[in-house]
């Protein structure tokens, strides 16, 4: 398995690959205290993180590129209509 240096380079070689060719990609991380994302965020076009607590399900923009967004964590809805944000 390789190393975290080596991990990282690679990821970061692939994700300008996919921009070199116009992709547009979701990637899906889980982070922990152990495992923190932070070093690969900067590359990034955005950021959406996902909770749940014991309020319910909650969402919060953390970084978009040439976008607006309302800062904050917000709850959310999911259901046969789709997913619902409520802003306040």
């Amino acid at each position: 398995m390789p190393n975290a240096f080596v991990h990282k380079r690679q990821v970061i070689s692939f994700i300008k690959f996919l921009n070199s060719i116009g992709a547009t990609v979701l990637f899906t991380s889980e982070t922990t205290q152990e495992t923190p994302d932070q070093d690969l965020e900067f590359i990034a076009d955005g950021i959406i993180e996902l909770k749940r607590d014991e309020n319910g399900l909650k969402i919060a923009v953390r970084k978009t590129r040439s976008s607006d967004f309302i800062s904050g964590w917000h709850r959310m809805e999911i259901g046969e209509e789709g997913i619902k944000i409520c802003l306040f």
